[in-house]
């Protein structure tokens, strides 16, 4: 064989082991390259997972956040009217006739004697509680019946007073309207609570 001859197959093989190397290397690179796709995928995937749970988590918070909001808003509103309903009570009781007023002062005050001896003490502008009134709830204690009207009257409005020694019952309009009004705002915050 001539030099040439060598040379030529020397860069023959040679060039058969580059491009086998070559190929190696491409199907490596190539290899390397789905790995690689494979991994972004999968970081892409994750990546939009991720980004729709949060954006889920948002849209949660949003909408709880709404309903509190709602649920407030309702809450004020029943209030208001609340508000409205009691102080159109007060001013009605304030203004009853004195037949229709002592009816109801009756059975509160009936309902309220203890010993049947205390003194009633009534707001100082109150004309519709005198001795005669006092007198018939007397008659309607059977035999505990001894209460008198005091001589000391209270700022209280409306309704009354009962005492005994440092023992006070208060019947008082503003009392009265604010137990009314406590025990209904109490089922109010059990509604806006879901309770």
């Amino acid at each position: 064989m001539s030099a040439n001859q060598v040379i030529d197959k020397i860069l023959s093989e040679a060039q058969s082991q580059a491009e086998q190397i070559k190929k190696q290397a491409d199907e490596k690179n190539a290899k390397e390259r789905q790995k690689f796709q494979a991994q972004l995928d999968d970081y892409n995937k994750e990546t939009d997972r991720l980004k729709n749970k949060a954006s889920e988590e948002a849209k949660s918070q949003t909408m709880a956040s709404a309903r509190m909001q709602i649920a407030k808003d309702n809450l004020k509103v029943k209030k208001d009217i609340l508000d409205e309903t009691f102080n159109l009570a007060a001013e009605k009781i304030m203004n009853m006739d004195a037949a229709d007023y002592q009816n109801l002062i009756e059975k509160l005050i009936l309902s309220a004697v203890q010993s049947g001896d205390e003194e009633l003490v009534v707001d100082k502008n109150e004309n519709r509680i005198d001795a005669g009134f006092v007198e018939r709830l007397n008659s309607k204690l059977s035999g505990k019946g001894h209460l008198k009207l005091s001589a000391l009257r209270a700022d209280i409005g409306a309704g009354f007073i009962l005492q005994k020694g440092k023992v006070r019952v208060n019947g008082s309009l503003k009392v009265l309207i604010d137990t009314a009004r406590e025990n209904l705002q109490t089922a109010l915050a059990g509604e806006l609570f879901g309770q």
